[in-house]
């Protein structure tokens, strides 16, 4: 979790370790109040990641664009996919959100236009039909049977870590192999559960951050997210 109190002490750490490219989500289940509803329009540039269907508007509302919301699908998409198509990127884990999604936008796009979703794949996850490290040319084929998805962004999360810095390498290495093989083009990537222990210096986490960004800047050309 990342409230907003929590998002600044991150933006301030991340820029002072050399790390200005990186960006922490924020993350909100509720309703904004007025003052942070002021904070929106101000940072229009934020992340934002929510279950709330009303959170979608309200940030679309305020100036941030529907690449940088990720709707993670909960309960009865068809009674409100209307009013969030268009307005965010949905949060897609299974073979079932994706067929569902695919076919609840189709109405509502332009002839030749595609929705752009988000991918959220959990490492040593063997759960059949979530995204997961094992399962890689399956949910591959999904993405391409669907009619209107194109996968534009990706959450990756452990089930376990060892390593962080270890953990971050290859998830990256990850990343660029599912780039190619699905195949799509990612405009942004975001490492889940990485910002505590950054922020507590994990043993050569910080120094992995660091050489990572810079290859992003030269290979994924993605906004490079964390949580």
């Amino acid at each position: 979790m990342c409230n907003w109190k929590e998002y600044l002490v991150y933006r301030s750490w991340l820029d002072e370790h050399a790390l200005s490219t990186i960006s922490p989500v924020l993350v909100q289940s509720t309703n904004f109040n007025e003052t942070e509803i002021a904070l929106l329009k101000k940072n229009n540039n934020l992340i934002v990641e929510t279950d709330s269907p009303q959170v979608v508007l309200e940030c679309f509302e305020s100036g941030i664009v529907s690449k940088n919301i990720f709707f993670r699908t909960v309960g009865n998409l068809s009674n409100y996919i209307a009013k969030l198509q268009g307005k965010c990127r949905f949060l897609l884990s299974s073979k079932e959100e994706i067929q569902l999604i695919d076919t609840l936008v189709e109405p509502y796009l332009q002839t030749g236009y595609l929705e752009t979703v988000a991918i959220d794949l959990k490492i040593g996850n063997s759960a059949q039909n979530i995204f997961s490290d094992s399962n890689i040319e399956e949910f591959s084929r999904w993405i391409k049977l669907s009619r209107c998805l194109a996968v534009r962004s990706i959450f990756v999360s452990w089930e376990q870590v060892d390593d962080w810095s270890a953990a971050v390498r290859n998830a990256f290495s990850l990343i660029k192999k599912i780039r190619s093989d699905i195949p799509c083009l990612f405009t942004s990537f975001c490492l889940e559960g990485v910002a505590e222990p950054l922020m507590a210096e994990e043993k050569n986490l910080l120094k992995t951050m660091q050489m990572l960004a810079a290859l992003n800047d030269t290979s994924l050309y993605a906004n490079f997210c964390i949580k």
